[in-house]
């Protein structure tokens, strides 16, 4: 019984590998080499059912011939070696040449900030900087590399698991395309894979890093000194972090969750008589930041303000230290009516309705 499931175990690594490296050859020929037909069209379209087929000789062989286990996992872990080590060689070039992060089309630099789908916030993000490019595609290619001869293959698994597990959350969390998500959990469950076939030089490397068998005097007094210093020295960040996170009033919205208020003007009016319409967007951020859009563009610097939800009052602070003061009201959640004296003595007032719509209320 433990024969046929040593041999069931086998047939499926065999399976598994093949799949994987058959793949390269495919990608290799049609890709690289331009070259098309009905083999390689055949070979890519049944991928399950040619990893088995060959797998089903290449098991037979081994009953056959008598191969022993270790000699069939070296030829597994070999086939899993290569297909990891060939297919990253080919995303650090890409990286190195930057080639990769581009933001396409070419269109979408134009698009508002919160009118991007997330895949191009992070493109545009990842390929911000040139250096930052070349560098991930170096952390791909040398461990690929490395990869690749018996004898470092082991530490090109240790230095690419970072880069296959880092891969893999940015492409789930940030929800992307669905075949780079299949992708980089291939990657990460082939780099796993590998080094579980070295289980026990991990196993030392690691009873070495944490000098299992060194005798530490004071150990338990020392642990218990760092997590009391640890925790106080944590603490008042803590609570910063948290004042910042709690940061909310009814002006600001829900903008922890990115959805914060864009409070858009409606009209405006001098006692009776109306305005002609003007641009201007207002932003209230956390600790009494503002910004606004009008027609001038984009204005950030140089204003603050203060709101008191229970007087209904709102004070803006300038660079030049004036304060202007406001009383408002919202109505229905969704209209802000605000009321400012101009001139005390004359009476004047100047009222101004804005509309308030959601940010990002699609995400």
């Amino acid at each position: 019984m433990k024969r046929y499931l040593s041999i069931l175990a086998l047939f499926f690594l065999w399976s598994l590998a093949i799949y994987f490296f058959v793949d390269i050859i495919v990608g290799y020929l049609g890709y690289a080499l331009q070259i098309q037909n009905k083999v390689l069209t055949f070979l890519e379209d049944y991928k399950i059912i040619r990893s088995l087929v060959i797998a089903l000789f290449v098991t037979a062989v081994s009953i056959y011939k008598n191969w022993s286990n270790n000699r069939q996992l070296f030829s597994i872990e070999a086939l899993l070696r290569y297909f990891l080590g060939f297919s990253l060689l080919i995303y650090g070039l890409t990286k190195i040449y930057q080639t990769q992060f581009i933001t396409l089309p070419f269109a979408a630099w134009q698009s508002p900030l919160e009118k991007l789908p997330g895949t191009r916030l992070a493109w545009a993000f990842l390929g911000r900087t040139p250096w930052f490019q070349i560098l991930l595609g170096f952390l791909e290619f040398v461990p690929a590399m490395l990869l690749l001869f018996r004898r470092t293959a082991v530490l090109g698994a240790i230095l690419l698991l970072p880069m296959t597990l880092n891969v893999f959350v940015i492409n789930y969390a940030l929800d992307l395309w669905s075949g780079t998500k299949t992708l980089s959990a291939q990657y990460l469950a082939v780099n796993v894979l590998i080094l579980l076939f070295e289980w026990k030089k991990i196993r030392d490397i690691f009873l070495i890093i944490i000098n299992k068998g060194t005798a530490y005097k004071y150990f338990k007094l020392e642990a218990l000194i760092i997590l009391a210093v640890v925790i106080a020295y944590l603490y008042p960040f803590s609570k910063m972090l948290l004042d910042y996170k709690n940061q909310k009033n009814e002006l600001i919205g829900n903008w922890f969750n990115s959805h914060p208020n864009e409070w858009v003007l409606q009209s405006e009016k001098i006692n009776d008589s109306t305005l002609d319409h003007r641009v201007l967007k207002s932003y209230f951020g956390v600790y009494g930041s503002y910004s606004e859009i009008n027609d001038t563009g984009f204005v950030f610097n140089g204003i603050n303000y203060n709101l008191d939800e229970k007087k209904n009052t709102l004070d803006f602070y300038y660079k030049d230290d004036s304060v202007v003061h406001f009383t408002y009201q919202i109505h229905n959640d969704t209209l802000l009516e605000t009321h400012r004296i101009i001139d005390s003595s004359k009476n004047i007032k100047l009222t101004q309705l804005f509309k308030r719509r959601i940010i990002n209320p699609g995400r």
